[in-house]
């Protein structure tokens, strides 16, 4: 079954093509180096009361193994990491708000 791991963000002000950019260097990395990845969406929150504004990034793999698999090959890559030391830094574009891993159910 499918595993979505769904990462929220505060965008700062002003900072939203910043961020896009960082996602697509990402999506560049996790082309090369995840197994299992079958799509990459960024969703801007619409109608969401006070989280309006937010964006949250949504990776799908094929299941939990591959997930993983993917996230051991993340932490071991260079690129990787300096995307993710970005936005862990003082000169973010965005702040984590909420990151959660999700496993489709069958019906």
């Amino acid at each position: 079954m499918a595993v979505f791991e769904i990462l929220t963000y505060q965008v700062k002000p002003g900072r939203l093509e910043d961020f896009l950019g960082d996602v697509r260097e990402l999506k560049r990395v996790l082309d090369r180096v995840d197994v299992g990845l079958t799509s990459l969406r960024v969703v801007h929150f619409m109608l969401a009361g006070a989280e309006s504004g937010r964006v949250a990034l949504l990776l799908e793999n094929t299941d939990l193994s591959t997930w993983g698999q993917s996230l051991d090959n993340e932490i071991a890559d260079p690129e990787d990491q300096a995307i993710s030391a970005r936005w862990a830094g003082p000169d973010s574009p965005v702040t984590l708000v909420d990151r959660m891993l999700w496993r489709e159910l069958a019906l």
